[in-house]
């Protein structure tokens, strides 16, 4: 049992106050699950101040406060213990919360940042999602996991790939790419990268506006068109405009092509040597450099068992 003066960070003070009293027989799922399990993007709010439920799966349906109970069929080997609390897996904690999302946008960037969390691959994930049966939201998860990529590395980056890609009807970009000069010399890692149109976007939160921080900022933007990439750059609240945002975008391609600038940049490494994908990644983790199997189900956190 938790001592009576024990003392959370939000969201684990919501998680655990949701199943403190419950019966046998429940298990935490949707975000809280992946919080739980290390995906930090994951912390229980729409927005500053708008908080999702937790999500519990229960033997009855129903309400009470800000916990959302489901009866719902869950197949014993897709509980794990996080902490001494009984969770749904990634894969089914992911589609519990992506048949909820409030949109197809939200869904995509929950799959996005599970991918970040490296919990699971795209690969794993389509496998996993075939195989669920007809339920309320499946659509919107197959939808959403038709959208989502391996590399996005915050929801904002998320949703302005998704303005690109779909308001602006631009071809599906690169995220998180390491560029490099032809000397071998790394020029940026940008949020967003077309290849084949000569452009590069990121998205600047509220930390880039600080003096230093800016400075970097545009020495990037220099060496980047410096060797033939036109950029474009938002920041915190801009992409809430779309179709502002699709003309920065379109303007950007347009400079590009009337530009012509010769492309002194690569995707190579001056190793030859390309980064492990994130299957490769998650693989070496589960056998280990000793050979036996390990986990990411469990994180170290400050955070009591509950037995």
């Amino acid at each position: 049992m938790l001592p009576a003066d024990a003392v959370f960070e939000q969201p684990e003070q919501r998680i655990i106050e949701a199943v403190a009293h419950l019966p046998p027989g429940f298990a935490v799922t949707g975000w809280a699950s992946l919080h739980l399990a290390g995906a930090r993007y994951f912390d229980g709010t729409v927005r500053p101040g708008v908080e999702l439920p937790v999500q519990v799966i229960t033997p009855t349906q129903r309400v009470h406060g800000n916990v959302a109970f489901t009866r719902a069929a869950v197949h014993p080997s897709e509980i794990v213990l996080r902490h001494g609390v009984p969770c749904t897996d990634v894969h089914r904690a992911l589609t519990d919360e992506i048949c909820a999302a409030i949109d197809v946008r939200r869904a995509v960037a929950d799959i996005d940042m599970v991918l970040h969390a490296e919990l699971t691959s795209r690969a794993r994930f389509a496998t996993y999602l075939a195989a669920v049966p007809p339920r309320r939201g499946i659509q919107q998860a197959r939808r959403a996991l038709a959208l989502a990529v391996e590399g996005a590395e915050s929801r904002q980056e998320t949703a302005m790939r998704l303005v690109w890609q779909e308001d602006a009807g631009l071809p599906p970009p690169l995220s998180n790419r390491d560029v490099y000069g032809p000397a071998g010399q790394h020029l940026a890692r940008p949020d967003l990268l077309a290849p084949g149109l000569g452009v590069v976007g990121e998205y600047d939160g509220l930390h880039h506006a600080q003096t230093a921080r800016r400075s970097r900022d545009i020495s990037r933007e220099t060496r980047l068109r410096t060797h033939g990439l036109e950029f474009f750059s938002f920041v915190a609240g801009e992409l809430h405009d779309r179709r502002t945002a699709v003309r920065r975008m379109v303007a950007a391609v347009t400079r590009a092509g009337k530009a012509r600038l010769p492309q002194t940049w690569t995707l190579e490494p001056p190793d030859g040597v390309p980064p492990l994908t994130l299957d490769e990644r998650i693989r070496a983790r589960e056998l280990g450099r000793d050979g036996e199997r390990v986990t990411r189900e469990m994180p170290r956190w400050p955070f009591p068992h509950r037995e």
